[in-house]
């Protein structure tokens, strides 16, 4: 986060918060994602 306090990246301030909780997302929550990926399927038939 140290880096992304620089200045310029203060812009992208905004972007930091949504990408610190991909990389989680990617690791811990990997089984997370699945079910954010399993959902879609069923919508799919529901149409």
């Amino acid at each position: 986060s140290e880096l992304y306090e620089e200045g310029p990246n203060e812009a992208n301030s905004d972007l930091i918060p949504s990408v610190d909780p991909e990389p989680p997302i990617h690791g811990e929550n990997s089984s997370s994602s699945s079910s954010h990926m399993a959902p879609s399927p069923p919508q799919v038939r529901t149409s």
